[in-house]
């Protein structure tokens, strides 16, 4: 709801009349997906910024219309081209097909009329001022602070928390309800009860700034969807005037390795000494490598908590070689080794080129290699070279196998220098 919240400052700041939507209508014969860099066509922001918001509080009454709403199709993308997914960017064919698939319908026509063509929008004064009644309360709900979607292993508690900003200054009675969709059926949470099979109201009083934890536990494998909404009228029937959504992905990490990996947090600074007291997982022999000193793997490490695999390598001469142009540094894989000795499922950390350069990589089920980058501190070769891989990447797949190796020159196809696997 917040991709509204510009229009609905400006409108307040001013007058809603004709000279309003008249600005608004400035610049209407450019398509939505043109990117103006100037303001040669009136206000660019006013046509990229505002038309778009209202372009998406349309779409919003459109999958209201089918049971849906712009979160669902917001949880789509993200799932399909988020961090995740190694892929750079959305395109509006790809935004089309989400709005498709979680609608049903098909929205060719609205996409070729409103956001690759130049009609008009078909919005009144009247839906200029719903917009701005939106924000007479902004619920919001997040699941260990994640506003979109958050995905977890079991092992780790859910913690919902729910808030209230209430910016008008007229008290009004209202419905408040709090439900989650899940692999159970829809429950419902009860203030002074707790949670309830069923949609069942919260509670029932004035509109009033309101924070709250309604849920800290484990939750069972599957998808979470919780809602946070209040009606305008208190009649005992959901509206939805305002909500919020949040959804929760559970996934049961699925390792049968031939040993078991230490609970530990570690941090990834290249430095020894929060692995203190953890035993290797592997040993190699020392002084096989075929590319020389910094390159011999000596000992492997493996740790885990609640959100992240860690590994350690060392070498044996505790130096370690990496040079970006010719490909040189450590890695680590991890599979599903089947029976024919076949390998599935591969996650991919590799250190090539620096002391903190890093990538992750995950192959899908076509056999391709998906990259991701989650950010900075998920790397680092200092005195030991170390790295974590967040636990979603393994999902519920089965991992039973991992390797470790040091690649060596591109010059020569890459040779792996020195490598361990169990």
């Amino acid at each position: 709801m917040l991709i509204y919240l510009s229009i609905c400052v400006s409108i307040l700041n001013s007058a809603i009349d004709d000279k309003y939507i008249a600005a608004y209508n400035t610049g209407q014969d450019v398509a939505l997906d043109t990117i103006i860099w100037s303001g040669s066509i009136g206000n660019p922001y006013l046509l990229q910024y505002w038309k778009g918001a209202l372009v998406a509080y349309m779409l919003d009454m459109e999958l209201s219309k089918t049971g849906n709403h712009l979160g669902q199709v917001a949880k789509l993308v993200y799932e399909k081209f988020g961090i995740n997914s190694g892929k750079i960017g959305v395109t509006t064919p790809e935004y089309l097909n989400a709005f498709n698939t979680v609608s049903g319908k098909d929205y060719t026509d609205f996409f070729s009329k409103y956001i690759y063509g130049t009609e008009k929008l078909p919005l009144s004064k009247n839906d200029f001022k719903w917009i701005c009644h939106d924000f007479s309360a902004i619920p919001e709900i997040q699941a260990n602070g994640y506003d979109n979607l958050f995905k977890t292993q079991q092992s780790e508690p859910i913690s919902i928390k729910i808030d209230l900003i209430v910016n008008s200054n007229t008290v009004n009675n209202a419905d408040w309800w709090i439900a989650a969709d899940t692999p159970f059926g829809w429950y419902s949470y009860v203030e002074n009860i707790g949670w309830q099979a069923g949609i069942n109201i919260f509670k029932q009083e004035p509109l009033s700034t309101y924070s709250s934890t309604i849920l800290n536990t484990i939750l069972l494998v599957g998808d979470y969807d919780f809602y946070f909404a209040i009606d305008d009228n208190m009649d005992g029937t959901l509206d939805a005037t305002w909500y919020d959504t949040v959804s929760v992905h559970v996934f049961e990490l699925n390792f049968n390795f031939p040993f078991s990996i230490p609970n530990a947090t570690i941090t990834i600074d290249g430095k020894a000494d929060d692995w203190a007291g953890i035993p290797p997982i592997l040993n190699d022999s020392i002084g096989d490598s075929t590319c020389g000193s910094g390159t011999d793997i000596k000992d492997v490490y493996l740790a885990m908590d609640g959100k992240y695999l860690y590994w350690r390598l060392d070498t044996s001469s505790g130096a370690y070689k990496f040079n970006y142009s010719n490909g040189v540094g450590p890695a680590i894989r991890f599979y599903n080794k089947n029976s024919d000795d076949s390998l599935s499922d591969d996650i991919s950390f590799e250190m090539i080129g620096g002391g903190d350069y890093y990538s992750i990589s995950t192959k899908d089920s076509s056999g391709n290699w998906n990259w991701h980058n989650p950010g900075s501190g998920y790397g680092k070769i200092s005195d030991i070279a170390e790295g974590k891989i967040p636990l979603s990447f393994f999902g519920n797949n089965l991992y039973n196998w991992f390797w470790v190796g040091f690649y060596g020159n591109t010059d020569v196809n890459n040779p792996t220098c020195d490598q361990v696997s169990q």
